[in-house]
């Protein structure tokens, strides 16, 4: 579980860092569907039309969410190497419900320790020369987004079918859009809101 969260972080970082940042929110909005399918094959949850459906719509707004995508070398390869990685991620949910007899702090723990001991291994490529406001910014995703948040996803995936937990995932762009509009005054086009549309329709 710890050696798949370090590679799903991994193939996510590198395409944002050679194509985009929306690049690798669409690549990675395949985990819906990447998540029904396992969980038809691996877990046997048989997905209703219904759930293919609400995945592949709430999928299409996360695709119209992007501004605009051009198909260069470099975008080509963020977008595989997103998808990858949502392919990653998809896996953790069925394996934390395979291992649900193991407490949940305990696979927290591990999910996050063994991680940590593959993402050591970069440490020398690090440059710690950072501001305050920085370092700020590496405490909140350290402890906000990835600690608490991480935390709270093992709990539900482990509980929750596959089919719900594909569609409750996207519900983190609209709140992502309104923070974006709220906190950083960022405007919002007929585009944006129909992405988020389809997305709360799919849910």
């Amino acid at each position: 579980i710890g050696t798949i969260f370090a590679a799903h972080w991994l193939t996510l970082f590198f395409p944002v860092k050679i194509s985009s940042a929306s690049i690798g929110a669409i690549g990675l909005s395949s985990y819906g569907i990447h998540l029904l399918l396992l969980g038809a094959i691996v877990a046997r949850e048989r997905p209703h039309l219904t759930d293919l459906a609400a995945v592949l719509l709430a999928a299409a707004g996360a695709a119209l969410v992007v501004p605009s995508i051009t198909f260069t070398n470099d975008v080509a390869r963020g977008m595989l190497l997103a998808t990858a990685s949502a392919f990653l991620y998809a896996t953790l949910p069925l394996l934390h419900q395979r291992w649900s007899h193991i407490p949940t702090p305990t696979r927290t723990l591990g999910q996050f320790g063994f991680a940590l001991m593959l993402f050591l291994l970069f440490l020398p490529r690090a440059n710690w020369s950072l501001t305050t406001r920085d370092w700020g910014g590496l405490l909140f995703l350290g402890v906000a987004v990835t600690l608490i948040g991480h935390s709270l996803w093992v709990r539900v995936t482990t509980h929750l079918p596959a089919s719900i937990t594909s569609i409750i995932y996207y519900g983190n762009i609209p709140i992502a859009i309104a923070l974006g509009v709220i906190l950083l005054e960022e405007s919002l086009t007929s585009r944006t809101l129909a992405g988020a549309a389809l997305i709360v329709i799919g849910s």
